[in-house]
């Protein structure tokens, strides 16, 4: 009698090797490998990070980039893990903290990947990261209070906030930043804008106004700034 053997695929293999797949993307993007994070994912990678879209891996890394010569410690959690055929669907937790120098940045996320098996090999095709609340976010705000005449045009200013959240968001703390916002007129009531500061915790606040780059836009927009900030009221508030 002729035998004709047939090979099947362990599941519990599949499952495994989906999973590698995830955890070698992100042991690479935490030794900053970024060669070898591009051997993980498909041609057609693409991603939503914290509500951002990545339209390919390069985009997603230069993203990543600002973290560089950070220490990481990474914890993923694998969830759920679903294979059908050449494609796997995995749910995942992410905690994470790097730190460099005073800087600490945490994230904590649930994660929903794609992955597609080409030539035996599984890689990610996609991925979806929902971003938790950071128990270390105090809202932590300052509030300047302004009386701005009306010979100055408040679009000087805007000028001067959006140089300095570019700079803020280049060292790390993209959500960090101020905002000019109009203040209501009411009778007796002498201010007409505000300047709003969110720096998620006292710490941050320290340690973005520590930065020589801040402190030098800080001496090089003084001029500028000066006429805005005469009899201005500062105010700093957070979460008990």
């Amino acid at each position: 009698m002729l035998m004709f053997g047939c090979s099947k695929t362990d599941p519990e293999s599949e499952k495994s090797g989906a999973e590698a797949a995830i955890s070698g993307f992100f042991d690479a993007a935490d030794s900053y490998d970024y060669d070898s994070m591009r051997t993980f994912v498909t041609g057609s990678f693409h991603a939503i990070e914290d509500g951002q879209k990545y339209n390919s891996v390069d985009e997603f890394i230069e993203m990543f980039k600002f973290l560089e010569g950070a220490e990481p410690k990474v914890d993923i959690d694998f969830i759920q893990t679903n294979v059908s055929g050449n494609h796997a669907f995995v749910i995942a937790s992410f905690d994470a903290v790097f730190s460099k120098e005073q800087a600490k940045w945490n994230f904590k996320t649930i994660d929903s990947y794609v992955l597609k098996k080409a030539d035996g090999k599984w890689l990610i095709d996609f991925f979806h990261s929902t971003h938790l609340p950071d128990v270390n976010d105090k809202k932590y705000t300052t509030v300047h209070l302004l009386k701005v005449p009306g010979e100055l045009s408040i679009s000087a200013l805007n000028d001067e906030i959006q140089k300095v959240n570019a700079l803020i968001a280049g060292s790390g703390y993209p959500d960090c930043g101020y905002v000019i916002r109009n203040i209501t007129q009411e009778e007796g009531t002498a201010y007409n804008y505000m300047v709003q500061g969110n720096w998620r915790n006292p710490e941050i606040y320290k340690i973005i106004h520590e930065l020589d780059e801040y402190k030098k836009w800080n001496t090089e927009s003084g001029e500028a700034m000066t006429p805005f900030y005469k009899d201005y009221v500062y105010l700093k508030a957070m979460m008990p």
